[in-house]
């Protein structure tokens, strides 16, 4: 009888655990992590966060949507995710052809032996992206988006996902938000300092 009730409470631990994971979303989201000059380069964080505690994270895949009037090409700056960090070139689908026409797909996976990444409720970096600032001023609108669907693709070949440990794909919200590019002024006026100091503002806002 003690067996039969250790092998039923262990039963509902897993069933528990397993209802926990399925529950547990993290959702994406660009932070800027500089000032966006016209004719200069912006950092951007892909940021994650959970909505259930603590979440491990084994992978991620985001296709990133920008305004191409304002922000031009997009590289990778770093990463915690040692196995592979790439804008992958080698697709068979035109969405990385171009790495400045506003749009691109990331894709990012922990390397073998590497430790834990971690995703917990007030948000990790788990990459940071370099773009080249265009010479407009204005705002931009620069986010994550659910997937790719230009020139008649199939949308599933590149899709945002954040993969747990499992391979399951526990993404949550995106969001998408705008950025505002100062102008340059000319040296010696009194904007001048006000310019280079001035944060990049992003709101952003959540949707599935």
């Amino acid at each position: 009888m003690r067996n039969r009730m250790a092998t039923i409470g262990a039963c509902v631990l897993l069933m528990l655990g397993w209802l926990w994971s399925a529950s547990a979303s993290v959702h994406l989201m660009l932070k800027p992590a500089g000032t966006a000059v016209a004719g200069g380069r912006l950092e951007l964080e892909l940021w994650g966060a959970s909505d259930a505690g603590a979440v491990m994270v084994a992978g991620v895949d985001a296709v990133l949507g920008w305004d191409p009037g304002y922000l031009g090409g997009v590289d990778v700056v770093e990463s915690v995710f040692e196995g592979y960090s790439e804008f992958p070139s080698e697709l068979p689908f035109p969405i990385n052809f171009s790495l400045s026409d506003g749009n691109a797909f990331y894709s990012a996976v922990l390397a073998i032996g590497q430790g834990r990444v971690e995703v917990n409720e007030t948000g990790v970096s788990l990459a940071r992206f370099g773009f080249v600032v265009r010479g407009l001023s204005g705002r931009a609108g620069v986010g994550i988006v659910a997937d790719f669907d230009g020139l008649g693709q199939v949308p599933e070949l590149a899709s945002t996902a954040v993969w747990d440990r499992d391979g399951i794909n526990i993404v949550g919200a995106m969001g998408w938000g705008w950025i505002d590019v100062l102008p340059v002024p000319e040296p010696g006026s009194f904007l001048f300092p006000l310019a280079t100091a001035a944060a990049a503002v992003i709101g952003l806002r959540r949707s599935k």
